[in-house]
């Protein structure tokens, strides 16, 4: 597994379990648990990819899965095509009816028991940064106020000449 640039390895570890938690492709869902805080669902789809070890990941959407023990198995295959460690969408594209097909298979073989997902508990990084929000909000209104006396002082200054 590669972590991208711009994750930490503890936002790495987050989306893992956020991905078991919620399903792989439910990024409306991570991004309202306000456990990673500053990513876009763009980010997460790339990220999820590369902890997969393959390009595409529709065969896994929805499912509570442990991305991390497909990834090594995806990086143990031999003789698959791969363009930056990534395996490649070879072939054509499934039908509805494959994908369904590829999806339950998915399903029966790498998803988590719910009991284990729904006890993964993830960090809410969110309360910190609405506290950092609060205090530039507040280092702002102080900026502002300066500013106003600053101005005033100008503008009594330009008066006396």
């Amino acid at each position: 597994m590669s972590v991208n640039q711009g994750w930490s390895p503890e936002e790495e570890e987050t989306l893992w379990k956020a991905l078991m938690k919620f399903g792989v492709g439910n990024w409306r869902v991570i991004l309202d648990s306000g456990c990673l805080p500053g990513k876009n669902p763009a980010q997460m789809y790339l990220q999820t990819q590369r902890i997969l070890g393959q390009q595409s990941i529709s065969e896994f959407t929805g499912l509570h899965i442990d991305c991390r023990a497909i990834g090594a198995l995806n990086r143990a295959k031999l003789n698959v095509a791969r363009k930056n460690r990534l395996i490649t969408n070879a072939g054509r594209k499934l039908s509805k009816i494959e994908l369904a097909k590829k999806l339950k298979e998915n399903k029966e073989k790498f998803e988590v028991d719910e009991s284990v997902w729904m006890a993964i508990k993830l960090p809410r990084p969110s309360l910190s940064i609405n506290k950092c929000i609060s205090e530039k909000k507040l280092q702002l209104n102080l900026l502002e106020t300066e500013l106003a006396q600053v101005r005033e002082k100008i503008v009594q200054l330009r008066k006396r000449k």
